[in-house]
């Protein structure tokens, strides 16, 4: 997935393979890393130095990255930059954190390459992109959530959006048209009360449906 927009990133947190793999997840799209940083205080003063960054992604291990205060310190210190948190899809209270202090997205750990990039560029785009478990601020139980409500064929796309399909590569797995994908799609969103595909495709990775 190659952007139509490239922009400068810094990374933060993580262990160095992890990161690496991130890295070259975001210049293969196009997008430039500007820093590999370890901590809060890391963050800060490159910031400070360095404004023309774009986007700040935070793993979930940064080092004092575990308070609301300290993700509203960023995000206020550095309002024209945008944050994203990449973490562990069981951490809802620490994305929940992140939403409440004005982190503009999430992406779980667990997403392929294509639904990581997707949100970033949702993100760049002004989209706030959490799962629908921190966005209900509550945890939903299994009784609660969508596969119940979805139909079998429903189903099959939200895992063909999960691995990064168009809607005509769905089409062509289902053996259906694409109008009638688009049709599916629209009342999965409706069904699940999201916003956009990539909503989805974090949806079904929080639910273990890929």
């Amino acid at each position: 997935m190659k952007s139509n927009t490239p922009y400068a990133t810094i990374l933060a947190g993580g262990q160095p393979l992890l990161r690496a793999g991130v890295a070259s997840i975001l210049t293969q799209a196009g997008h430039s890393v500007a820093a590999q940083l370890d901590t809060v205080a890391d963050v800060a003063q490159f910031l400070t130095d360095n404004p023309l960054v774009d986007m700040v992604i935070l793993d979930d291990t940064t080092t004092d990255l575990n308070t609301q205060n300290t993700f509203r310190y960023l995000t206020e210190l550095y309002p024209q930059i945008h944050f994203m948190l990449l973490a562990d899809p069981d951490k809802a209270d620490l994305m929940r954190m992140a939403l409440q202090a004005g982190v503009h997205g999430v992406a779980p750990k667990s997403a392929a390459p294509e639904g990581f990039l997707g949100v970033v560029e949702l993100i760049m785009q002004g989209e706030s992109v959490f799962p629908s478990r921190v966005l209900q601020n509550r945890r939903l139980s299994d009784a609660d959530e969508g596969p119940q409500r979805l139909t079998p064929r429903e189903e099959e796309i939200v895992t063909c959006l999960a691995r990064g399909f168009s809607n005509k590569e769905i089409a062509r797995s289902l053996d259906v048209a694409e109008g009638t994908v688009k049709v599916h799609i629209k009342a999965i969103l409706k069904k699940l009360a999201l916003a956009n595909r990539t909503q989805v495709a974090i949806y079904a990775y929080d639910k273990g449906m890929v």
